[in-house]
């Protein structure tokens, strides 16, 4: 299945023109995916979902995202894989990443030390946007 785009309506960016920010959010579970995208949308925030690694990193390959939620636990590449990939591509290095799962923070750390933040899930939705919006402003 291709990726989902979110893309804004007039209506729904800042005064300036400008979206909040453009976030891939990547989760194998269609309800965690649309929960985060309602969420960030309704913020202001471009989103563009993948449902599986293999999804992600295609979509990261072709256009820019200022940031990458990303679950651990999927089928093929899991989140630790797609963050290592993302890291490694010079058009998508910069790009910050946020691991939003189950799995608690001390079994990823040993595996990929170079994540911008860790939500457990569930995550309450202001904690998120407020996560979501500190990661970004930071240059």
């Amino acid at each position: 299945m291709p990726p989902r785009s979110h893309a804004k309506a007039p209506a729904d960016v800042e005064p300036s023109g400008r979206v909040n920010g453009r976030i891939l959010v990547v989760d194998n579970e269609p309800d965690i995916r649309e929960l985060v995208t309602l969420t960030l949308e309704a913020e202001g925030f471009e989103i563009v979902t993948a449902a599986s690694g293999e999804a992600a990193i295609e979509t990261a390959n072709h256009s820019a995202f200022d940031l990458a939620i990303l679950d651990v636990e999927m089928d093929g590449l899991d989140g630790i894989d797609v963050a290592s990939r993302l890291r490694k591509e010079y058009a998508t290095s910069a790009m910050k990443i946020v691991f939003h799962t189950g799995v608690a923070e001390g079994e990823i750390r040993p595996r990929f030390a170079g994540y911008d933040a860790y939500l457990r899930k569930p995550v309450e939705p202001l904690k998120l946007v407020n996560g979501v919006r500190r990661i970004i402003s930071r240059k």
